[in-house]
């Protein structure tokens, strides 16, 4: 069966049970108590009618006749010698009897009772003309004494066993037909609080699934509605929540990544410049043990050994530097300092810093820098990229030894290009030219000054400044462009 069918039941048993309980309580309450609790009514008249009657120094017709409207029969008669003073209604065939038998009765057990009275229920009996007793009825008799007069109180009750059995049916068939009418009511109000309750264990349970794609009608009103409300909201806070922890999960994922990546690269990076350094070490290993064991005979080749260690030492000492700069780059911990400079100024800076290099080499060099390029960054980071930059045009220019730096304005930003007459770089190799001692030409000889390095620590500073870079191949060389914001 369907769980909301199963509800629906619960509900409608439940509401008809306790109306079948009801009428069996009242069934029985009746049937045990009514009699008792009418008796006991009519004896509570009884005293009331004789502490009215008691409390009068005369007889008063008008007391009387109020009394006798409650269905009371009165008789007084005075204390002293049984005269009657008021009957109502009494056939005077009982007179006798009243005055020979039950007054003298009266008496003796009125004044023996604290109370000043007595009570008595008696059946009475009438004799048909055929000889035939009958049962009058039951009637409930006070007898009491009060100063000068003895009063006979009674009252005649119907037959209360018959009126509860008359009773009883008439509350059996009302029931029955109320429970009818209950659970055709109730079959109604049931399905107007089963369906949305169920309607919420279904979304609930779909909830309990990370399903959030539904939401509780909150049009019930009242404690449904509000538990609706409730179940909405606590979707919406979990989908929210769970949201951000699968975003934090995500971002936790790839800096995991990242962080792998970045060991792997570390290594590759130690395995490379352990394979670079064996080489200048060698040279000055070697060189060094020639000059010991008296190979350099002459003056000039003295000198020679000792230019080849001094080359090969600065070299070691520029890899090094290069290296330890990429390490606190990519650790994560710099703190960029940004402040407001002149980019024309760094990069004539940072040319005359080349020029001797570029003398020596004999380039073909022309720069063409607009004054007052004001930017706002970190004026080592950007230092780095225009020196980077140049050390690795210069150290691979091509057979046409053409050198050119030039900036230009892009509305928001300066682009800084810096053009060398290299041989193209293949679109296959455009992307790994930015990764650590990755080199076009794969010979580690002597002649090749590079470190392999510079191109990373551009990269590295760039990401940092979160500006963009690239490198293209034009008509006669390669270009390297780097992106500046202005400053405000």
């Amino acid at each position: 069966m369907h769980p909301r069918g199963h509800l629906r039941q619960k509900l409608i048993l439940l509401s008809v049970g306790i109306l079948a309980v009801y009428y069996v309580l009242v069934y029985l309450f009746s049937a045990l108590f009514m009699e008792p609790y009418y008796l006991h009514n009519v004896e509570t008249r009884l005293v009331s009618a004789f502490q009215t009657l008691s409390g009068l120094d005369e007889v008063d017709l008008t007391v009387i006749s109020q009394l006798e409207e409650q269905n009371i029969t009165i008789v007084v008669a005075n204390a002293d010698d049984d005269s009657i003073l008021y009957n109502s209604q009494m056939a005077d065939r009982f007179m006798p009897d009243m005055v020979g038998r039950i007054l003298p009765f009266i008496r003796d057990h009125a004044s023996a009772s604290d109370s000043g009275y007595f009570i008595n229920t008696d059946e009475m009996f009438q004799h048909t003309s055929s000889g035939v007793t009958v049962s009058g009825g039951k009637r409930v008799m006070l007898g009491g004494i009060s100063g000068n007069y003895l009063f006979d109180l009674s009252t005649s009750y119907a037959s209360i066993s018959q009126a509860t059995e008359i009773s009883m049916q008439f509350t059996l068939i009302v029931g029955l037909l109320v429970m009818v009418l209950a659970f055709v009511a109730f079959s109604r109000m049931a399905s107007t609080v089963t369906e949305p309750v169920m309607q919420i264990t279904d979304i609930a349970k779909k909830i309990a699934h990370l399903d959030f794609s539904q939401q509780c009608d909150t049009g019930a009103g009242g404690e449904i509605g509000e538990m609706a409300e409730s179940i909405n909201t606590m979707s919406n806070l979990m989908q929210t929540h769970i949201q951000k922890l699968e975003t934090a999960n995500a971002q936790l994922l790839e800096d995991i990544k990242a962080k792998k990546e970045q060991e792997e690269a570390r290594k590759n990076l130690v395995a490379n410049l352990s394979h670079d350094l064996k080489t200048p070490i060698g040279l000055i290993s070697g060189y060094a043990d020639g000059l010991r064991s008296g190979m350099a005979k002459t003056d000039a080749e003295v000198k020679e050994y000792c230019d080849v260690i001094c080359d090969e030492s600065d070299r070691m000492m520029s890899m090094i530097l290069k290296m330890m700069e990429l390490f606190r780059l990519e650790s994560g911990t710099v703190t960029l300092e940004e402040e407001e400079f002149d980019l024309s100024e760094l990069i004539a800076y940072v040319l005359d810093i080349f020029t001797i290099e570029i003398e020596r080499a004999k380039l073909d060099f022309s720069s063409h820098l607009p004054e007052d390029m004001y930017i706002r960054s970190d004026y080592f980071s950007v230092e780095q990229v225009i020196t980077n930059y140049m050390q690795n045009a210069i150290s691979h220019m091509g057979d046409g030894k053409v050198l050119r730096i030039c900036a230009e304005d892009r509305g928001d930003f300066y682009r800084v290009r810096i053009f060398n007459s290299a041989n193209p770089i293949p679109e296959t190799e455009m992307d790994a030219i930015w990764d650590s001692f990755y080199r076009l030409d794969k010979s580690r000889t002597r002649d090749r000054r590079e470190s392999g390095l510079g191109l990373s620590i551009v990269r590295s500073n760039m990401e940092l400044l979160g500006g963009h870079y690239g490198v293209k191949n034009v008509e006669g060389g390669v270009e390297f462009w780097a992106e500046f914001r202005k400053s405000e």
